[in-house]
């Protein structure tokens, strides 16, 4: 599933995808009771990003690849085929042309749209199975026909002309479709038009399909099969992904990539925040241990001090009379080593107060994380979107609800599902209508 919008630039990195999520979901019509994987890709176009979110369901990932789950540790990239055309600008082919490349494939095919080596844009069209089912005529033989025949009708018997009307008539429509996303394409990106179709067909050339280009006003239109790696072969499309691929485990900046793997590569031990938290807390409890010990070694000290002073202290008491003004000193002195004692008592209960509000700092973490989970699926729920998501701390947060529409109900909706899940507050003053957008403040409270 994939749908393209505009979002705000000044959103951080945590808002850009928190805002994608919430669009793909109420949008692109997600249902909220499966589980997706969400990646995109963003243009700059000014003063907003112009985005492309593409979705895939865990159902639909077990489905291809989970027979993979007991064979392999990990899927690192998995990506729409889509962008490993990118790879051919490399080598191959010249970046100051705008390109339609257009596969066709067994259960897929689509037309991908590339401006100057960047893609900006991709529209699916017929499969071959598809096809089949229309014509009523197996892939295979379908295969042929648009291999060794094409789409002129010159290489069509006259039994066979009924099967090129047809193929004419399902061809045409699917060109119309991938010049309309070229049309469509023009606002954004400044696209001028195709110079150059290539055809990723098994290495295999379709005859006849530039004259479905010309009533469109591309006459002069390039018309090429896929070449990649030296080969222009039906193997072509796997050295295609090949080479995308090692490119992008390399750190190739300049590739635009989308990764929608659910089978995740397990992380180092250290790269967990988890494991770093315990290891912060565990450093954090052994240096309060060694200063609680520093400090008890300087009260011992302090107590062998105050004894050697008592037992002077007798000794002085049988010479009172003698030495009153020495005595007298040493009584300051002893009021100044308890005043010492205090102040390092007061210290030991600072620190022991600390190492006990540990435990309570790591535990309100998980109630944040909680919070604003539990607001972004209500909102993901009824369809919601938000200008900002402001959590001022564990146990408040502001909502900005903005809609072209007045949605009321949807709101009422949300803070009583919001109260269901035991918040103690959530309220909203008003709805103001500023700018043709609707907008509802609501706040939070736990």
């Amino acid at each position: 599933t994939s749908l393209t919008f505009k979002m705000p630039k000044n959103l951080s990195n945590e808002e850009l995808e928190s805002q994608i999520e919430i669009k793909m979901y109420n949008e692109a019509m997600l249902d909220p009771n499966k589980n997706y994987t969400i990646d995109y890709i963003k243009y700059d176009m000014g003063e907003e990003y112009l985005v492309e979110g593409i979705a895939l369901s865990k159902d639909d990932f077990d489905k291809e690849f989970g027979f993979y789950e007991k064979k392999i540790e990990a899927i690192d990239l998995l990506f729409p085929t889509f962008l490993s055309y990118q790879i051919l600008y490399n080598k191959e082919l010249d970046r100051d042309k705008n390109d339609l490349f257009i596969f066709i494939g067994d259960n897929d095919s689509f037309g991908a749209i590339y401006k100057n080596g960047e893609y900006i844009g991709h529209r699916t069209i017929d499969s071959l199975s598809t096809i089949s089912k229309k014509l009523a005529i197996e892939i295979s033989k379908l295969k042929e026909y648009l291999s060794s025949k094409g789409l002129n009708k010159e290489n069509y018997s006259l039994e066979e002309i009924d099967i090129f009307d047809s193929l004419q008539d399902i061809f045409l429509r699917n060109i119309e479709k991938l010049i309309y996303s070229i049309n469509h394409k023009r606002s954004f990106f400044g696209l001028t038009g195709i110079d150059r179709v290539i055809v990723d067909f098994d290495g295999k050339e379709i005859d006849g399909l530039k004259d479905f280009f010309i009533p469109n006003g591309y006459e002069d239109i390039e018309i090429e099969k896929l070449k990649c790696c030296s080969r222009d072969d039906e193997k072509a499309r796997v050295f295609l992904f090949c080479e995308y691929a090692y490119e992008i485990v390399n750190s190739a900046k300049n590739l635009q990539k989308i990764n929608l793997t659910f089978l995740e590569r397990k992380k180092p031990l250290y790269e967990y925040k988890a494991i770093r938290y315990i290891a912060i807390l565990l450093l954090t409890i052994l240096i309060a241990f060694g200063v609680y010990g520093y400090f008890i070694y300087k009260s011992n000290l302090l107590d062998k001090k105050i004894a050697q002073k008592n037992s002077e202290l007798k000794k002085l008491k049988s010479l009172l009379s003698k030495y009153a003004k020495e005595f007298q000193k040493l009584k300051n002195e002893n009021e100044k080593i308890a005043s010492e004692i205090k102040s390092l008592e007061h210290q030991e209960f600072i620190f022991d107060t600390t190492l006990k509000m540990i435990p309570i700092l790591e535990s309100q973490k998980p109630q944040r994380e909680k919070f604003i989970n539990d607001v972004v699926l209500v909102l993901a729920k009824y369809r919601l979107n938000t200008q900002y998501i402001r959590q001022k701390d564990s146990k408040e947060m502001d909502v900005l609800i903005i809609s072209k529409t007045n949605q009321r109900d949807k709101i009422a909706k949300f803070i009583n599902d919001i109260l269901k899940k035991g918040y103690l507050e959530a309220k909203t003053d008003e709805i103001v209508y500023e700018d043709g957008i609707y907008k509802s403040s609501i706040r939070i409270k736990r």
